[in-house]
């Protein structure tokens, strides 16, 4: 009697310890995703500009935030994060605050999501043939990116990278195209190609901050409007290619010394 007694008080307890386990790892989780929309709001209030976008991002991270949160509950519950690991996930990032184990068994659950999501940006990014086609498939991607967020795919590293490298690669395709102003389309000067792909590539490094990256983004949707030679015959023409030339081997050569400084590899 005496022991069957006991032997509820430690079920109840056991209980009672996974209910307080789970609230303050749902209350870790939050945090996170709280930290992540203030910056967003702040990030708009600096950069009205980029409102619209900011906001498509936190209505998809909305949709996604309770799917997202009652995953990484159970993984918290489930494979033990201590209180450090819940403090710091609640201002950190997954890779940043959780050991390999306890990552690699997030990304065995939910990194194959993920996986998949960006196979399916990639394809999209790689059918386009123009930069307007371009730009509308990596608002999405952006998008995906800022729904990340304690997400496993840090871990499907090979594959990740080798999809990120692919997407980057088939930007700058499309974003080396001019738009045509008549019949013909004219292509970009060699050192200008080189200059488009190498800061598509940066701007998608992470270790960059994201103003730098947005920054990057803009200064391309500026110089393909400068690079539009259709107009122009002759010596007129041949003088302007020159010059577009020279000027982006010049930038070229910045942007190999950011990346280099930043620790982003801009190679295949």
């Amino acid at each position: 009697m005496y022991g069957d007694a006991v032997k509820r008080v430690l079920v109840v307890a056991a209980l009672l310890a996974g209910c307080k386990q789970r609230a303050e790892c749902g209350d870790a989780i939050d945090a996170n995703f709280a930290r992540r929309h203030a910056a967003r709001q702040t990030e708009a209030r600096e950069y009205p500009d980029r409102r619209e976008s900011l906001e498509a991002a936190q209505r998809a991270d909305d949709a996604s935030a309770p799917r997202r949160r009652a995953f990484l509950v159970d993984h918290c519950v489930d494979d033990h994060w201590k209180q450090g690991d819940r403090e710091c996930i609640a201002t950190g990032t997954l890779d940043m605050c959780l050991d390999f184990r306890k990552r690699q068994a997030i990304a065995e659950a939910g990194g194959s999501e993920r996986v998949t999501e960006l196979e399916q940006l990639t394809s999209r990014m790689c059918a386009c043939t123009n930069y307007h086609c371009a730009d509308a498939v990596d608002d999405d991607y952006r998008r995906w990116v800022d729904t990340s967020t304690l997400v496993g795919e840090d871990i499907e590293v090979n594959r990740m990278a080798e999809l990120r490298r692919k997407y980057a690669d088939c930007n700058a395709r499309a974003l080396s195209v001019t738009e045509p102003v008549t019949a013909q389309v004219d292509a970009l000067p060699a050192e200008c190609a080189r200059y488009i792909s190498r800061v598509d590539k940066l701007s998608h490094c992470e270790r960059m901050p994201q103003a730098a990256r947005d920054a990057l983004r803009t200064s391309l949707d500026s110089l393909r409007q400068g690079l539009d030679f259709s107009s122009l015959t002759g010596e007129a023409r041949k003088t302007a290619i020159d010059a577009a030339e020279n000027a982006c081997k010049q930038a070229g050569e910045a942007i190999d010394q950011a990346a280099q400084g930043a620790g982003c590899s801009l190679d295949p």
